[in-house]
């Protein structure tokens, strides 16, 4: 098998160095060839890509902004101050308005200035006040410029209502040497549509628009322009640009590329690639320009590093193809050593899966010797619980009469010798023994269930000289209810043993029965100790007493399973305490007799 697995890897690497090499090489030279037409073209895409994202996200702040330029209209305090005539105030008119426009600043400051970090400025030009509402940096504002002079002011008068987006402009007659886009519009009265309240315009900095836009640059040389509805050039870099009109007629560019075209910079000495966005909804669109020179340079690096790949490649290549050959014929390898491990008595040992043939034929190999061993301890398993069951079977064949006889026997010794209370006693533990003996059930009614608790306590009062009070508050409707047995026993011994502190003289245990929500509601309080929080979550885990190895909480863990398997998941045990004052018990049965639990349990045996 080895030598042929040898000879499996020598056919392996030949091929591989007939089929890998060659094809290599050729796609080398070819890549050669084409490098300079895929660097032209894969960068073109790119730049124009990256052109359309700016002109996308431009467009995205725009129109978030031109959504924050409705609140206004939809805020019906400021359009109640803009319906305000002051007139009707009289000599306090100028106190209402100065109130207004502190208020309005606020608004406009706070729904408006704050919500996007591309806004430079907002301002809000009433028709019934003189005042102006602006946020500015600084609050700067020059009160001498006649706003509504201004040509991009009347652009936005003339849509009436409709959002208008102005192209560059200059604030320099509000006060500020900063170049903006602006979103503006009217703000018409709603119960009187031929009413004009106002006119809003936000002011975006161009500075924050292309602020980002280093980010995008192919090269340090490179640089991108934004060209407005207008044809203004604008520029994150000092450029020998005119506006866009002007460069196409001026003759300057040398070749037309569809919407790009090669430019010459007089002042830089050098031509350009511009690579031109299509328009936007408002009739923008970006141009990056590259120098020449850069956008092909990388195609000589190009070749060197082909050269250095081609030459890596063909010395590593028969290496790597023999590594690959081993890699194929390894998994044979490692399956021949798993079954040689089986066969000598190892069902632990596991072949190496993978997704290939080799590896589905690991898997079921790996299954196969799975079950053999699950088998194997399943067959190991039954014959231990069949010994136990021996022993278990032995040890129960002593005689209960016998018992009972006894115990019989020294009650009516202890009544002759006037001993009443061990007489009271020994009666209670030869019912709390007849019927753990007699009834098998799981299922009891509750009244029962009662009865053989009482007797418990009544023996464990006399370990404790009386000092236990035992009350029961059931209706005798519930007492036919069904329940598991020994449910409140193990709960009642649980808060004899560990509920309560050496030192307590008093102590009370209330069993009591409610409906609750269509659920039958046992509580068995006690006046005890109290348990902490994490005790409590972890008493009711499951396993808790295997886990624990002590006798604490004892069968609280294992009364929440018995009952949730008998009568469902919706069913159990809660407990909720106070430390040093008090622990509640909290058992949630269904309503229903033993005779309709044995009918629900018949027709749902999978419970």
């Amino acid at each position: 098998m080895k030598s042929k697995s040898k000879s499996l890897r020598n056919k392996l690497v030949k091929s591989f160095l007939t089929f890998i090499l060659i094809p290599n090489i050729l796609l080398s030279v070819l890549m050669l060839v084409l490098s300079m037409y895929f660097i032209h073209q894969n960068t073109v895409q790119v730049i124009d890509s990256g052109n359309r994202t700016m002109l996308d996200s431009l467009e995205n702040t725009i129109e978030s902004i031109s959504s924050l330029s409705s609140y206004p209209a939809l805020d019906q305090d400021i359009m109640d101050v803009l319906r305000k005539d002051y007139n009707d105030y009289g000599s306090g008119a100028l106190w209402e308005k100065i109130n207004d426009t502190q208020e309005m600043q606020k608004a406009l400051s706070m729904q408006i200035f704050h919500m996007n970090s591309a806004i430079y400025s907002v301002y809000l030009l009433p028709e019934n006040s003189e005042y102006i509402y602006y946020i500015t940096p600084g609050n700067s504002y020059n009160p001498d410029y006649n706003i509504r002079e201004a040509e991009w002011y009347r652009q936005i008068l003339a849509d009436n209502g409709k959002i208008s987006v102005i192209g560059y402009h200059s604030l320099v007659g509000l006060g500020s040497n900063t170049q903006c886009f602006t979103v503006g519009r009217c703000l018409i009265d709603s119960m009187n549509q031929d009413k004009l309240l106002g006119v809003l315009f936000i002011n975006i900095s161009i500075d924050q628009i292309t602020k980002n836009w280093e980010n995008n640059q192919f090269s340090p040389e490179s640089f991108t322009v934004l060209i407005d509805e207008n044809d203004r050039v604008i520029s994150d870099k000092e450029t020998d640009l005119p506006n866009s009109e002007q460069l196409k007629l001026s003759g300057e560019y040398v070749k037309h590329e569809g919407d790009n075209f090669i430019y010459y910079s007089p002042t830089k000495k050098q031509y350009y690639l511009s690579i031109n966005s299509e328009e936007n909804s408002f009739g923008w669109r970006v141009a990056t320009l590259i120098p020449i020179g850069q956008l092909f340079s990388p195609g000589a690096i190009l070749f060197i590093v082909l050269i250095t790949m081609v030459t890596l490649v063909l010395t590593t290549l028969i290496f790597l193809s023999n590594r690959t050959a081993s890699r194929i014929t390894k998994p044979i390898d490692d399956l021949k050593a798993t079954i040689g491990k089986v066969e000598h008595g190892d069902l632990a040992a596991q072949a190496i899966e993978s997704d290939d043939e080799i590896g589905s034929l690991a898997k079921s190999f790996n299954h196969m010797t799975r079950r053999l061993h699950g088998l194997i301890q399943k067959i190991k398993l039954e014959q231990k619980e069949k010994h136990n069951a021996e022993l278990l079977a032995l040890q129960s064949q002593i005689n209960p009469h016998f018992l009972y006889n006894t115990l019989n026997s020294i009650k009516f010794m202890a009544q002759i010798q006037g001993a009443a209370s061990v007489s009271r006693t020994l009666d209670s533990l030869i019912n709390f023994l007849r019927f753990c003996s007699k009834n098998k059930e799981e299922v009891i009614s509750l009244k029962e269930e009662l009865q053989i608790t009482e007797k418990y306590v009544e023996i464990m009062n006399v370990r404790y000289m009386d000092c236990i009070h035992y009350r029961v508050m059931v209706p005798e409707e519930l007492l036919e209810n069904a329940t598991i047995r020994f449910m409140l026993q193990p709960v009642i011994e649980n808060i004899i043993l560990h509920g309560f502190d050496s030192d307590l003289e008093e102590r009370f245990i209330l069993v009591r029965a409610t409906v609750r929500d269509n659920t039958l509601s046992i509580q068995v309080a006690d006046n005890g100790k109290g348990i902490p929080e994490e005790s409590i979550r972890q008493m009711l885990q499951k396993n808790f007493e295997k886990k624990q190895r002590t006798s604490t909480s004892i069968g609280l863990s294992n009364i929440n399973q018995r009952i949730k398997f008998s009568f469902g998941q919706e069913y159990g045990l809660s407990i909720r305490s106070k430390e040093k004052f008090y622990t509640v018990v909290e058992i949630h049965l269904p309503i229903l007799t033993k005779e309709e639990w044995r009918n629900h349990d018949t027709e749902n045996p999978n419970r």
